[in-house]
């Protein structure tokens, strides 16, 4: 299961194997740039779309944050988790 789930980060972040910590935090730093939730302030005038645009933003931060702590867990110590094939 887990190693499914490093899979998913992977597929998240568009990251390819072999990925070194570099093109994790490069990656990570555009996703974050992609989906930070106050770059939905001037989009809309209108504020119930506004919160909607935003929540969705603050939901794709917590998953990317989630996504780039398991890959740096991965990248510390690769051993402990199998990639299904």
């Amino acid at each position: 299961m887990r190693g499914q789930s490093v899979k998913n980060a992977m597929a998240l972040l568009n990251l390819k194997e072999p990925f070194n910590h570099e093109d994790l935090l490069n990656q990570y730093q555009e996703a974050c740039r992609k989906w930070d939730p106050a770059r939905y302030a001037g989009h809309t005038n209108n504020p119930g779309k506004y919160m909607q645009m935003y929540k969705k933003g603050e939901s794709k931060t917590k998953e990317i944050q989630s996504a780039f702590e398991l890959l740096q867990q991965f990248l510390e110590n690769p051993d402990t988790i199998k990639l299904p094939e």
